[in-house]
């Protein structure tokens, strides 16, 4: 059986960009929701909307250790930490939204820097980039 190989950086960058259009999406499915059907109840309660933020912290986390693991750069190690932490706080605190957005972009920004580096100097210095 031959086992499947996930580009940590890839999974990380695809799972922030998910992050991001539900974040931005999903307030206005609701809204529209609320009008269509007259009920003013708040879906913030419901499980089937937290159990997103559960979801993509958990890929963010899968992908933020195994780059961190991977890349030789103690420098993207401490962004890939710092970012992932921005992210977190953004999901615990949710208000204001902005925070989540931030850890989002900064994780999508120090993936490709980590893509960038590897492909520019794994072949020559680290093979397991």
């Amino acid at each position: 059986m031959q086992k499947i190989k996930i580009n940590a950086d890839y999974l990380g960058i695809s799972s922030s960009v998910l992050c991001l259009v539900h974040c931005l999406v999903v307030p206005f499915l609701w809204i529209s929701k609320n009008i269509y059907t007259h009920n003013h109840a708040s879906l913030l309660g419901s499980w089937e909307y937290w159990i997103w933020d559960y979801i993509f912290g958990a890929l963010a986390f899968w992908a933020v250790y195994h780059t961190a693991w991977h890349t030789p750069w103690k420098r993207i190690k401490v962004a890939l930490i710092i970012s992932y932490s921005v992210f977190v706080v953004g999901l615990i605190v949710h208000e204001p939204h902005e925070i989540m957005y931030a850890g989002s972009f900064l994780l999508i920004a120090t993936h490709l820097t980590n893509l960038y580096f590897c492909r520019k100097n794994c072949s020559l210095t680290h093979k397991n980039c």
